[in-house]
């Protein structure tokens, strides 16, 4: 693929892909594409761990090469590294990176603008943050664009990002507040859930029925949220009977009660303290 016209009429599926470190999120996405029928054959990984290399070429059948090679044979490459790396493994491939060829990262904190200055021209560079339900193929990736890239070069990163759950696109200035909403939104869910199960043991519930309640029952109300048309304040009504159990229970949540707090404003409070620091990091980078 030399210009962006070859990108135009070709899939994922088509293309030469190479995933740049091969931690958890690495091998989500080397698991995503073979499952979703990219072959083998067209994927290259580069890690500096060569057990870890192994493991990945062993139990997927790609391959392992440097980094100057990923960059100078993919079509499209995705920078899976640690923070503190990424901007080195930019530097050290950004002049490999072929004209009409994407960079994908997700790395948090490196933009777009960083990503161009260090590619040459005609190199589209994606910015992505995913989620941790990605190992399951349940994620939540939200992309932006940077200023060279095609609306082109924008489908197909979809279309990859895509094999590891869903998919949107904002402007890149709010990829702060995705990172404090869907990437470390997994994290508060886990801590609900956490405290509900505690919750059934105070109440007197065996440690493990109160954690099979709760994990069903999250599972069972998010699975009614997402294939809903109703929306969550809605659904909440509709479990909601005057004067009953729920109620009670909400009233405390909603700050009603001389013990309550009040969960809208604490988690507003905690997703503006993740977008402040995901902002922070960004600065740091």
């Amino acid at each position: 693929m030399s210009d962006s016209s070859v990108m135009d009429s070709r899939s994922v599926t088509d293309l030469m892909i190479a995933i740049i470190g091969a931690g958890v999120m690495g091998e989500t996405f080397i698991g995503g594409l073979v499952r979703s029928g990219t072959s083998a054959a067209q994927i290259v990984i580069c890690e500096q761990d060569s057990v870890r290399a192994a493991e990945m070429c062993d139990r997927f059948g790609v391959s392992a090469v440097s980094m100057a090679d990923a960059a100078t044979t993919a079509d499209v490459t995705l920078l899976a590294v640690k923070p503190p790396d990424a901007r080195s493994v930019i530097g050290a491939i950004g002049s490999n990176l072929r004209p009409g060829s994407i960079l994908i990262s997700i790395v948090a904190g490196i933009s777009t603008r960083t990503m161009e200055s260090m590619v040459g021209e005609g190199v589209s560079c994606i910015r992505a943050m995913p989620n941790t339900p990605a190992v399951i193929t349940e994620g939540m990736t939200v992309i932006s664009a940077g200023r060279a890239a095609s609306a082109e070069s924008v489908a197909v990163s979809e279309e990859l990002l895509g094999v590891i759950g869903e998919v949107a696109q904002v402007d890149e200035h709010l990829q702060d507040a995705v990172t404090a909403i869907s990437g470390s939104g997994p994290a508060y869910v886990f801590a609900f859930m956490e405290a509900l199960e505690s919750a059934g043991v105070e109440l007197g519930l065996e440690p493990e029925v109160s954690r099979a309640l709760v994990r069903q029952t999250v599972a069972g109300a998010a699975l009614l949220a997402r294939t809903s048309e109703i929306e969550p304040a809605e659904l909440r009504r509709r479990v909601t009977s005057p004067g009953g159990t729920t109620q009670a229970a909400l009233g405390v949540l909603a700050g009603d009660s001389a013990d309550g707090g009040t969960l809208a404003v604490l988690l507003e409070q905690a997703t503006r303290a993740a977008r402040d620091r995901s902002v922070e990091l960004g600065r740091e980078a």
